[in-house]
């Protein structure tokens, strides 16, 4: 069997291939054909973006620019802690459980007030918002995920 993964593996995956007598059952015909798996690719080409670590003062400083966007000036409804903005209550409510400890739980971020229940679920949240920014090289726009 090693032989016959190991020859597979030398081959283009879209291709293709006769099945190998030891994978042929009787129901299966001589002629017939099966096509492997093509491996799809999860990575971002190289020149796709630039991603680029930002430091703890730029952390802060990207959060209280959150106070003079449009967002935040022009909502009925804004978070003091954080900076955002929210058009319905509901919305707003459900926001501020975030920072409510009690609801949320004990570690709390210190750039936007936010609380996580696990250091796990505070890694994720640091990871996605705050420690990287990604910069797209074709028209030089700037977001905080891929």
């Amino acid at each position: 069997m090693w032989v016959h993964v190991q020859k597979a593996a030398k081959r283009p995956a879209n291709c293709f291939q006769p099945r190998p007598k030891w994978l042929r059952t009787k129901k299966s015909k001589k002629d017939q054909c099966h096509r492997s798996p093509v491996k799809k690719s999860t990575k971002l080409p190289k020149d796709f973006l630039i991603y680029t670590p930002i430091s703890q003062e730029e952390q802060y400083a990207l959060v209280k620019e959150r106070q003079n966007t449009k967002n935040y000036t022009e909502s009925a409804y804004r978070c003091d802690y954080c900076f955002k903005g929210f058009r319905e209550v509901v919305t707003f409510s459900k926001h501020l459980q975030k920072h409510d400890p009690d609801v949320s739980g004990n570690l709390q971020c210190d750039m936007c007030k936010i609380y996580c229940t696990n250091a796990r679920k505070m890694y994720k949240h640091m990871n996605m918002t705050h420690l990287f920014k990604y910069t797209c090289q074709m028209c030089s726009y700037v977001c905080f995920n891929r």
